[in-house]
């Protein structure tokens, strides 16, 4: 159930991970500032060691709870309402107290970076609201710990692993922009060649962009390509020529640019090809380089100098449909759901006078497609305030960043599980039909405390193409 802070942790630490990369690439270039990189891996390697400890404590919960009923998915723990074993572990064995002193010590490195860090809370003791107003002083791990189930255990300690790699996420990037941009030094110029195309038709005209890697777009390098010199604009230059017979052209180029360190010109030569034809075969799938089961894959097929009448095209790994609404030359990709057939092979030939001529295939990569993520409405889960929860009105299912469009699902059924901080509240466990947030949780969440919890899983969604599957696990929301 606290699968949703888990994936929160795994985001933050490669969005971090790509800080350290470019981080080392240009203290390489600047090794002065080397001391701002030896304190960005001082922060990394303490911040292992914190995330480490808190998942031998999630690791230890786990067994003293009796593990989990589905191990390989680490779901349905045993003891998930018990009220004990996060109780001895946490307080009476004092492992939240050192967990709070290992915490301080991480708070305090990291705000010796420059960076004050406010969202991990290392307080020995804390206010809290009890039930009817009053406030009371507690230890931080009573505060958290005390009377929840082990459930709520695991989920404040993926938690505090969040808060961690937040934390080192804004200490690392506060040291990587105390790198001067303005000092960025390049050292390694690469000659760069883009055409429009690797091929051309007769008639047609070649087009090609020519520049250096890493240059400055305010210098205007000399840029030669078989003997003609080419007009320079932003560090960039074309080359273009009508092309004429058949076969393969080539020419050698150079940049002169000058060299800053000794002031001279510096070539760095280069060459161009490209291949001139009467025809091949243009296969493409419209969406992408990969056909998806259970979808409508749209495919184009087109061979420049004949008509779409003249074009023949088969399929392997699947059936490949005429697209009547595209027209010829269009078609529809129906790929096997198979674990043998993993790609299909569109190839093409073409009527000729003297027969039939192959022209070309392309391959493409069979998937299914990912399963959606389960929303509370916008949001994904973590920490929330009770405002921004409580206007949520639906349980959603959404596929994220994928290609085609109109693939939709409809939430059928969801469980919705509330978890109140400390005792004297009762905890809610209900299946809901629809997608719709019920009165119960409304009244709930207008209630909510600090701390409380608000967890939506076993949720079935329904979409037209896919049928209906089930999502086990959906966000997991703390009460700010």
């Amino acid at each position: 159930m606290n699968r949703g802070l888990e994936s929160t942790n795994k985001s933050f630490t490669a969005k971090t991970d790509e800080v350290y990369v470019n981080f080392k690439k240009q203290i390489d270039m600047q090794t002065s500032k080397k001391p701002l990189y030896d304190k960005a891996i001082q922060v990394k390697n303490e911040t292992e060691i914190v995330y480490n400890y808190i998942e031998k404590m999630k690791a230890d919960l786990e067994k003293l709870g009796e593990g989990y009923e589905d191990v390989v998915n680490k779901a349905h723990l045993k003891a998930a309402s018990d009220l004990e074993v996060g109780n001895d572990y946490l307080i009476n064995k004092k492992e939240g107290e050192k967990l709070r002193v290992m915490l301080d010590k991480y708070k305090v490195l990291l705000n010796g970076m420059g960076k004050q860090i406010n969202n991990v809370n290392t307080d020995e003791y804390v206010m809290a609201v009890e039930t009817g107003g009053e406030k009371v002083k507690k230890k931080w791990a009573e505060y958290l710990f005390a009377e929840v189930p082990l459930v709520a255990d695991l989920t404040i300690l993926t938690k505090l692993q969040n808060d961690v790699k937040n934390a080192e996420s804004e200490v690392v990037k506060y040291l990587f922009s105390q790198i001067n941009a303005s000092d960025f030094k390049f050292d390694n110029l690469i000659p760069m060649v883009s055409a429009s195309k690797p091929f051309v038709l007769q008639g047609e005209k070649f087009t090609a962009e020519v520049t250096l890697g890493a240059y400055n777009s305010k210098d205007k390098p000399l840029i030669t390509v078989g003997g003609r010199t080419l007009t320079v604009e932003d560090g960039k230059a074309k080359f273009e020529e009508i092309a004429s017979g058949q076969g393969e052209k080539k020419y050698e180029g150079n940049i002169v640019v000058k060299d800053p360190v000794t002031g001279k010109d510096k070539p760095y030569p280069f060459k161009i090809a490209y291949a001139v034809f009467t025809g091949t075969a243009t296969i493409s799938a419209d969406k992408m380089n990969v056909v998806y089961v259970k979808l409508d894959n749209e495919i184009s097929v087109s061979v420049p100098g004949f008509p779409p009448d003249k074009v023949m095209t088969t399929m392997t790994g699947g059936q490949l449909l005429p697209n009547p609404k595209a027209g010829l030359g269009h078609f529809i990709a129906k790929p096997e759901d198979n674990q043998a057939t993993r790609e299909c092979v569109v190839s093409v030939s073409v009527k000729t006078d003297q027969g039939t001529k192959f022209m070309g295939k392309a391959s493409y990569r069979i998937k299914r497609v990912p399963k959606p993520k389960a929303l509370l409405g916008t949001l994904e889960g973590g920490s929330v305030s009770k405002v921004n929860l409580s206007v949520q009105k639906s349980v959603r299912a959404v596929l994220e960043n994928f290609v085609f469009e109109g693939i939709t699902y409809k939430v059928l059924s969801y469980r919705y599980i509330f978890v109140p901080k400390g005792g004297g509240r009762q905890m809610l466990n209900e299946g809901v039909s629809g997608s719709l947030i019920p009165g119960t949780v409304s009244a709930a969440i207008s209630s909510a405390h600090p701390q409380d919890m608000l967890l939506i899983t076993d949720i079935k969604a329904q979409s037209e193409y896919l049928g209906v599957l089930n999502i086990a696990s959906g966000p997991t929301f703390i009460i700010q």
